[in-house]
């Protein structure tokens, strides 16, 4: 795997293939949940604010807190906690600060540094000796047969190595970075204490700087997480990206309930109105590519003495109104563009495309795998009001009715339907101008 060139880690074709796939899944989940519409602004921050609550819970029980995350929540509130030591309430504290702190850095989307390292690791042991420091001892991991550098220096040049790969692939997916940055940053191991809850922040950092749910190893998963984080020491990611990314689908899944019971939110709805995305796209494009050589045409045009001014208005559609159009709705606002062709002694002719729903005649001719969506038609300008009217088969340039539909321009003159490449319909809207003219 590329990705993972300058970093102490390697991985075969197949695990990569395999990591890659999962990853290309869970930020297609992604997509659809951050779609516009899918949540609203006060579900995600209610979800956030129980989530850092679990996370702090969690990352602090993996290092042998007992406390539960109502225990944690009043700890953090200051609230006196009988029957614990108050250790644990201070852990709950500090580590709370820190992933408040992670919230603001997350919006800077410079990528993960050793400064950012050093401030949560300060905010994270707070007044201990030692918080925010690089060790310059040696220290053993319990019950691990791998040994950390032995200094400072090794622990700084190691650091550096671990930035400067960090700096170099932002680009790369929060599953990915995560996992390799947690892992890296345990392997080298550079502070005497509190390696393991900075290491799992700077997981959590990268998932919601990257627009993600925040990642929670759980109590739970304290034996294979340990595991996986030994096998990664001998060089082997595997098994702690398999870990990542089991907790990363499990995050999403605790998101999209959420959203479910927040907003009845729909996987299936959102994958629906994503496919519909693309097709409007697609038919956005091919509006605009047809604009744009109609533009071109009209230039080629002046040399034979026939102006022909193309006036586009806005001619993208939203996903709304292109929905509006697959349902045999009409839309307000609907003008894509003004044709006005004139010449030496001849009478101008205008022509206003605008954009409606396929006719029933369109839509039977091209076939039962298309739906409304929308197409161009006509109208006329006229000396009274209202300014224009509809054309008729006869008056519109082109053909009466113009659709883009499997990867051409369909024209329809009355019932009977013709197909184009951009260029060729071009040429047939111009002369039919100049046939117009005369």
């Amino acid at each position: 795997m590329d990705a993972l060139s300058g970093t102490p880690y390697l991985a075969s074709p197949d695990v990569e293939q395999r990591v890659l796939a999962a990853i290309g899944e869970l930020e297609t989940r992604v997509a659809l949940l951050r779609s516009k519409g899918n949540l609203r602004q006060e579900t995600i921050e209610k979800y956030y604010q129980h989530s850092r609550l679990e996370d702090v819970t969690q990352s602090n029980a993996i290092e042998g807190s007992p406390l539960t995350i109502r225990e944690t929540e009043l700890a953090v509130q200051r609230v006196t906690l009988t029957g614990h030591d108050p250790a644990y309430a201070k852990d709950a504290q500090t580590l709370f600060a820190a992933f408040e702190k992670l919230a603001q850095l997350a919006r800077d989307r410079a990528a993960t540094d050793i400064t950012q390292v050093q401030t949560l690791h300060g905010l994270i042991l707070g007044e201990r000796p030692g918080a925010g420091i690089f060790r310059s001892q040696k220290v053993i991991i319990r019950g691990a047969t791998h040994r950390p550098p032995p200094d400072w220096k090794a622990v700084m040049d190691a650091m550096e190595a671990w930035e400067s790969w960090s700096l170099a692939r932002a680009d790369l997916p929060p599953f990915l970075r995560g996992a390799v940055l947690h892992a890296w940053l345990a392997h080298i191991h550079p502070f005497v204490d509190g390696n393991g809850r900075t290491a799992r922040a700077i997981t959590t950092l990268e998932f919601v700087r990257g627009g993600y749910p925040p990642l929670i190893i759980r109590r739970k998963d304290r034996a294979r997480y340990y595991e996986a984080l030994a096998a990664s020491d001998e060089g082997d990611l595997a098994p702690f990206l398999e870990l990542i990314l089991a907790r990363g689908a499990d995050a999403l899944r605790d998101l999209e309930r959420t959203a479910v019971a927040a907003e009845g939110y729909s996987v299936a709805v959102a994958a629906l109105r994503q496919k519909q995305a693309g097709k409007l796209a697609v038919w956005n494009k091919a509006a605009e590519l047809l604009v744009a050589s109609l533009a071109s045409a009209a230039t080629g045009m002046a040399a034979q003495g026939v102006r022909i001014e193309v006036r586009p208005y806005d001619l993208a559609l939203e996903l709304d109104e292109y929905l509006q159009l697959c349902e045999g709705q009409a839309i307000t606002d609907a003008w894509a563009f003004l044709l006005v062709a004139q010449a030496a002694g001849c009478t101008p002719v205008e022509r206003l495309a605008w954009i409606g729903f396929r006719s029933d005649e369109m839509l039977w001719g091209l076939g039962k795998s298309e739906v409304r969506g929308p197409t161009l038609f006509w109208s006329v300008a006229t000396e009274s009001y209202p300014k224009w009217r509809r054309a008729n088969t006869s008056e519109g340039p082109g053909g009466e009715e113009i659709t883009y539909a499997n990867d051409g321009w369909t024209v329809r003159s009355g019932q009977r339907l013709s197909t184009y490449g951009t260029e060729a319909l071009v040429e047939r809207i111009v002369n039919d101008l100049v046939e117009m003219l005369h």
